[in-house]
């Protein structure tokens, strides 16, 4: 699907991967692949998050930001000469404990102060988006650090059964176009988004504006 496409970016939550999957099962030819498995976070089945980059992008992994314990991957794309665009999957379980959801935050907020694409299963169906109204604790805090972040969150559409569970949030609400809720991939029960990711990168050394895409699982 990701050859079909043709798509620059790929964002997989609950990849399931476990470190007894080598990389070259799960490579991609032509892209970079960047994994974290749940096992370094606590000892159960599931989790797991994965971003395929085209392989043409300057992209490298950021420690700083992977440094927080939450089911979390940070990349930096490189923009042009000290410029770089932040770019996070992230997957919260419906059970996560309150300190891996205390991390989750943190490093929503940190990454949130340079330009930033973050996007992954946040699992908040009580949040309406179009009124901001909410049913649990976690839920009201989460909207408060996207608006204390002004982040804008553009998926609008339910993504497994009447909830908007899958989001994209950017620094820039003009960083996004065209993006659909699309037909569910293979066995999950979440249906993919897909979108153009509007923003400057470099290509082969020489910088381009160019378009990205997010599809999730």
């Amino acid at each position: 699907m990701i050859k079909l496409c043709e798509y620059d970016i790929v964002c997989i939550t609950e990849s399931w991967a476990t470190p007894l999957i080598n990389d070259t099962e799960l490579q991609v030819p032509g892209y970079t692949m960047y994994r974290k498995d749940r096992g370094t976070i606590r000892d159960a089945r599931g989790g797991g998050v994965l971003i395929y980059i085209n392989a043409n992008y300057v992209s490298l992994i950021d420690d700083s930001l992977n440094s927080f314990k939450c089911e979390r991957l940070w990349i930096k794309i490189i923009t042009g000469t000290n410029g770089f665009l932040n770019l996070g999957v992230c997957y919260r379980s419906p059970n996560a404990p309150p300190e891996e959801v205390e991390n989750l935050f943190m490093v929503i907020k940190e990454a949130s102060e340079h330009q930033a694409v973050i996007v992954g299963d946040f699992n908040f169906p009580g949040i309406n988006w179009n009124t901001l109204e909410y049913n649990t604790v976690n839920e009201e805090i989460f909207i408060k650090i996207v608006q204390d972040c002004f982040l804008t969150q553009h998926v609008q559409e339910p993504t497994r059964q009447s909830n908007i569970l899958d989001l994209v949030l950017t620094t820039e609400p003009n960083m996004i176009d065209n993006l659909t809720v699309k037909e569910n991939f293979s066995a999950s029960d979440h249906q993919m988004v897909e979108c153009g990711l509007i923003a400057e990168t470099i290509v082969n050394e020489v910088i381009k504006k160019g378009k990205g895409a997010y599809s999730s699982s």
